[in-house]
Formats: C-alpha cells, sequence, structure tokens
C-alpha cells in the first residue's frame, strides 16, 4: 500500500464512505474483491473535490443519512 492513511474493510467496501475517506485523505482503500466494482465505480463518477465535501458533511452530520442525502 501507498504511504497515506488507509481504509480497510467493511468502510472501504461501502461505497459512499469510500467517498467520505478519500475526502478525508485516506490515499488506498482495500475492500473485498466482490465490493470493488461499486467502490471503483462511485469514485470514477465523483471528484477530489466533491469527496472532500462529501467529508466536510459527514464530519458536521448528526446521522449517516445526510451524506446520503447528499449523495443523491
Amino acid at each position: 500500500m501507498g504511504d497515506g492513511p488507509h481504509g480497510l474493510g467493511e468502510a472501504a467496501a461501502d461505497p459512499a464512505l469510500a467517498l467520505v475517506l478519500v475526502g478525508l485523505g485516506v490515499t488506498s482503500l482495500s475492500a473485498a474483491p466482490r465490493c470493488l466494482g461499486d467502490v471503483r465505480a462511485v469514485l470514477a463518477a465523483h471528484t477530489l473535490h466533491g469527496c472532500r465535501r462529501l467529508a466536510d458533511l459527514a464530519l458536521a452530520a448528526t446521522a449517516r443519512t445526510v451524506v446520503l442525502e447528499a449523495l443523491g
């Protein structure tokens, strides 16, 4: 893995949470192979700026639904 922070397991396998992790500065995600397609697709559809915006929302949120609603 790279030198930066890592997101592993169930957290990295959740597409919405993967976006937040990237927005928080995680540079490497590791998840079960069956999850990679969904995570790859959602990451490809968002910019780093968008991931950072979602991370800011997540840090300020009182519930996970705030981030899910922001994703549409």
